[in-house]
């Protein structure tokens, strides 16, 4: 069913990397880097690589912190919020189709599955 987030994607000219950066961005914004990386539960290079692209985009804004130097603090701009506030509800509209897919007790588990594995990268849900 991977289709249906691609299909949303597209339309917005997006990639997954993105829609997830843009997705923290817009609930923890600003962000430092290192706690983007740890949120996505992606590696450095491609939410870096991820965040090159968004910026180009006019949709996120990366600037050094000013209170550590050489850490860098991330953003959404008002165009990044605007296309997520779009893109919103066709990702939430995708995901209860694919979740719709699974029986009751078969999307508890998979919910049980997921805050398990969440838990392997010390994460809060």
């Amino acid at each position: 069913m991977a289709w249906s987030a691609a299909r949303y994607l597209d339309e917005f000219e997006l990639n997954a990397p993105q829609w997830r950066v843009l997705a923290v961005l817009s609930a923890y914004t600003p962000i430092p880097f290192s706690e983007l990386v740890k949120l996505t539960m992606s590696d450095k290079a491609l939410v870096s690589r991820t965040l090159r692209a968004l910026t180009e985009k006019g949709l996120a804004q990366v600037k050094a912190d000013p209170d550590h130097g050489k850490k860098l603090v991330c953003r959404i701009t008002i165009k990044g919020r605007a296309l997520y506030k779009r893109v919103l509800p066709k990702a939430q509209a995708a995901q209860a189709n694919i979740l719709g897919l699974l029986e009751c007790e078969e999307r508890v588990a998979l919910h049980a599955t997921l805050i398990k594995l969440r838990g392997a990268f010390d994460l809060k849900p």
